[in-house]
């Protein structure tokens, strides 16, 4: 589901600048296996989500602003709404969604199951899946289409420029896959705890993005020295 997303971030920059330049110190050197937000927790995670603007206009970033600024609100309300019960001495009986996360549920509100959640961050990460692979895809072939240019003399450019040319446009992917991918986890975590729902699928998802990334690089890795 969301294992192969990452890894080919990390193939794209290696394979570029392994195979163009030739040196396998990159590998192990300057392609690490995790980027900076695989070290993060799910709270830092969320924070840097939040507060960093060039992710701002990332559609799951801006969904999960808007979904914790709503929770903020629903909070203040409710905190508001007990202050004032409580000076007018007036007691009331919660209905069973208001009882969910403190009465941040709606009465009238359509809730969601464990499963309907989960099956939406499953959909949503294949969905990013796609849409990466593409652009990865893309990225590659125009890597290996100026490598050529310049193996046969069309193109007048260093392959060192070159290489650091991809490199920095693999990150930049990689970056804005991460920060796309990290906040749908959290949007989804964030419902499950609205929801009391108890479920380690956004954990399960973290670590699965995570832990086969450097499997799944070196056999990228692998494949396209072997076409190069």
């Amino acid at each position: 589901m969301v294992v192969s997303i990452k890894k080919i971030f990390i193939v794209l920059t290696a394979a570029v600048l392994a195979a163009c330049a030739g040196i396998i110190y990159f590998n192990n050197n300057v392609l690490l296996p995790r980027s900076s937000m695989d070290t993060k927790n799910p709270e830092e995670l969320q924070q840097e989500l939040l507060t960093t603007k060039k992710y701002e206009d990332l559609p799951e970033v801006a969904a999960l602003k808007k979904q914790v600024e709503v929770k903020k609100q629903q909070t203040k309300d409710i905190s508001n709404s007990n202050k004032k019960e409580t000076n007018n001495n007036q007691t009331t009986q919660s209905t069973p969604n208001e009882k969910i996360q403190g009465s941040a549920v709606k009465p009238e509100e359509d809730v969601p199951t464990k499963a309907e959640l989960e099956k939406e961050l499953e959909e949503k990460l294949k969905a990013l899946q796609a849409e990466y692979n593409a652009k990865l895809n893309s990225l590659l072939a125009s890597a290996k289409a100026e490598y050529k240019q310049i193996k046969t003399g069309e193109k007048d450019i260093s392959i060192t420029n070159l290489a650091n040319k991809y490199l920095n446009m693999g990150k930049a992917l990689e970056e804005e896959c991460d920060a796309r991918v990290y906040a749908a986890i959290a949007y989804i975590e964030n419902e499950m705890a609205r929801y009391n729902y108890k479920s380690d699928v956004a954990e399960k998802a973290r670590e699965a993005y995570k832990q086969r990334k450097e499997e799944r690089r070196k056999q990228l890795l692998s494949k396209l020295m072997n076409i190069l």
